[in-house]
């Protein structure tokens, strides 16, 4: 009888031990996914989330900057075969409108100054999933940008914190293999 829960126990042991050592723990540096994660908070990264499936558009991804050759947070907007375009800082993916709802900027005002929140706090709405974005109107030189239809194995990214992100409205697609896990908590 013990040989038998040993048997069912250990693949559930295994299985709990390979978890924890998918995940791991990273502290936000910057200001750029305020405000949904802030400055100095800790993200727990799913390394191993996309080894079986696909990352979609909405995630919080964890890819290499190979710019700043470093580590960065940032949200997954676009994947291979999407059309992106970015108008006043509302985007479009495959032409289609992705709508954002203006919450009332009061409720957020016990945010530390040095995430440095725009004027406007919307929970926008990237097929079916929900997030706050931040920015203020007409602050941001890319709060419009025309047009790309990303390529086998690209990525559109953007952070949270329209105004002061450095992402694919800058820096141009990610590639599959600069994405290192999903951000879980």
């Amino acid at each position: 009888m013990k040989k038998l829960k040993f048997i069912l126990l250990l693949p559930a042991v295994v299985f709990f031990i390979l978890c924890l050592l998918s995940l791991r723990a990273y502290t936000i540096a910057g200001p750029s996914m305020s405000p949904t994660l802030l400055l100095n908070e800790l993200a727990i990264v799913n390394h191993n989330a996309y080894k079986f499936g696909q990352a979609e558009r909405g995630d919080m991804i964890l890819y290499f900057d190979s710019i700043k050759n470093s580590v960065a947070v940032k949200r997954l907007i676009g994947i291979p075969g999407d059309k992106i375009e970015v108008k006043e800082n509302v985007v479009y993916i495959n032409d289609i409108e992705q709508k954002q709802t203006f919450q009332p900027r009061e409720n957020y005002n016990q945010i530390p100054q040095e995430n440095g929140l725009g004027d406007i706090i919307a929970k926008e709405n990237i097929f079916g999933q929900d997030h706050l974005i931040t920015y203020t109107k007409g602050k941001s030189d890319k709060r419009n940008f025309t047009s790309i239809t990303l390529n086998e194995n690209e990525y559109f990214i953007l952070g949270d914190h329209r105004d002061n992100s450095a992402d694919s409205r800058f820096i141009g697609p990610i590639y599959g293999e600069q994405i290192l896990g999903k951000v879980v908590w």
